[in-house]
C-alpha cells in the first residue's frame, strides 16, 4: 500500500488508518462504490478493498477514532 509506506516513512504510520479514509470522499465523488472492512494501516493482513460501480460506499475501520468519524460521516448522508 503506498500510502501505508509513505506514512511509515514519513514517521507518521499512525496517521495511515486517517489517510485510507480520504478513499470515502474519492468513491463517494466518482461513484465507484468502494466496499471495505480491514486495512493494512489498521494492522491487519491484507485490504479487501472492493469497487462495484454506483453501489454506495461503505467503508468501515478496526480503528476506534477513525470508525467514529465514518459513523458520524455516514449520519451527515
Amino acid at each position: 500500500c503506498a500510502n501505508l509506506h509513505l506514512a511509515t516513512q514519513e514517521g507518521c504510520r499512525e496517521f495511515a488508518p486517517y489517510i485510507c479514509m480520504t478513499n470515502i470522499v474519492l468513491s463517494d465523488s466518482f461513484g465507484w462504490g468502494l466496499q471495505r472492512t480491514q486495512t493494512l494501516a489498521d494492522g491487519c493482513s491484507y485490504c479487501d478493498f472492493r469497487f462495484k460501480k454506483g453501489a454506495p460506499t461503505r467503508v468501515s475501520s478496526k480503528t476506534p477514532q477513525v470508525q467514529q468519524i465514518i459513523e458520524q460521516l455516514d449520519k451527515v448522508e
